[in-house]
């Protein structure tokens, strides 16, 4: 069957599915492999044969585009480029894991953007584990893996994918909380730990971005709470945390931990539960507090004149906003489902 040109899109990269709109349901999957002892032919061939196979589809034919050399990190390499055509529905979609984040690096995607793997040999090592891995959670073979560069020009990083077909009984998600502060290996381990109560099987750490399998993405976010002076007027509004961000059966995971500088403290939340978490800014008299003792004694109440009101709210925590003269101000941000 001739194959159109027109008519049809493709998603770029290390693999491109292109599908028809016009008559013909030929489709291309493309993809760039490791070069092996056998030629770029034979290796098309073969390709074309476990496609067929994992797929089921119909008049399916495995071309040798080219054979790339490269050079990685001061290393040789090649790969081969190979093209396979194949008829199937509109509707065929190959599965696409990417150990990597997306471009807009939203806390659950992953993608090509930026990749896990500082070099291309440190890639092409972790295949077989992962590739085992996948088979372990999503309960599929893969068609095939392979590393390529990823698509950020201003970081040089590589992305290992893994393509099948089927349904994946679990799938890989990442969640990169994006401390405000320096990640430590402590708040790292402690975000895994937290993945993994919450029911995720935790695979890989990249910085601190936490790749897991699971049946669906955890409703896991991260939230700056408070800006203090000291870690002293942090950790007395750890309690607090609790009773906020407590919005599903799994209690949060908090941290203080200061600025860069040392000029302040964060007090950083990672919470499970709906994405909107509501909380205002009271507006209630003084509004605007001179010393974070002032506005932390006059939580319980400012939680009372919002309950009179026959709002819910949950919890407050007391933040640094704005400056007078050289001394911070703070402001009373109060938690809550209704609260206004």
């Amino acid at each position: 069957m001739k194959l159109l040109i027109w008519g049809y899109f493709c998603l770029f990269g290390s693999i491109s599915i292109c599908s028809a709109f016009a008559s013909s349901p030929q489709q291309i999957y493309w993809v760039r492999i490791p070069a092996s002892q056998n030629s770029c032919e034979k290796e098309a061939g073969n390709l074309a044969l476990r496609f067929q196979s994992m797929t089921h589809t119909e008049n399916v034919k495995g071309v040798c585009r080219d054979t790339i050399h490269f050079q990685a990190e001061n290393t040789n390499y090649t790969l081969y480029s190979i093209l396979i055509t194949f008829d199937a529905s509109p509707f065929f979609r190959i599965n696409k894991t990417f150990f990597g984040s997306d471009v807009d690096d939203m806390d659950s995607t992953t993608g090509r953007y930026s990749g896990s793997y500082p070099t291309y040999l440190s890639c092409m090592n972790d295949l077989p584990a992962r590739i085992q891995e996948y088979k372990t959670h999503a309960g599929l073979d893969e068609i095939s893996a392979y590393c390529s560069l990823a698509d950020d020009n201003a970081k040089r990083s590589y992305v290992l994918t893994i393509d099948s077909y089927g349904v994946e009984a679990q799938r890989l998600y990442s969640f990169d909380p994006k401390f405000f502060t320096v990640s430590t290996p402590e708040m790292i381990t402690s975000t895994s730990d937290y993945v993994q109560h919450l029911g995720g099987q935790v695979v890989q750490l990249s910085g601190s971005r936490v790749f897991y399998y699971k049946e669906q993405v955890l409703e896991i976010h991260s939230s700056l709470a408070a800006i203090v002076e000291n870690s002293q007027d942090c950790t007395a509004q750890m309690p607090q945390v609790a009773k906020a961000f407590n919005v599903q059966s799994s209690e949060p995971n908090a941290f203080c931990q200061p600025s860069s500088d040392g000029g302040v403290y964060f007090l950083e939340v990672i919470w499970n539960g709906y994405r909107n978490l509501a909380f205002s800014t009271t507006s209630i008299d003084p509004h605007r507090y001179l010393t974070f003792s002032e506005c932390f004694n006059d939580v319980d109440r400012v939680i009372k004149v919002y309950q009179t009101k026959g709002q819910h709210p949950t919890g407050a925590f007391c933040t640094q906003r704005g400056i007078q003269g050289n001394l911070p101000t703070y402001v009373m941000d109060v938690y809550g489902p209704d609260v206004i």
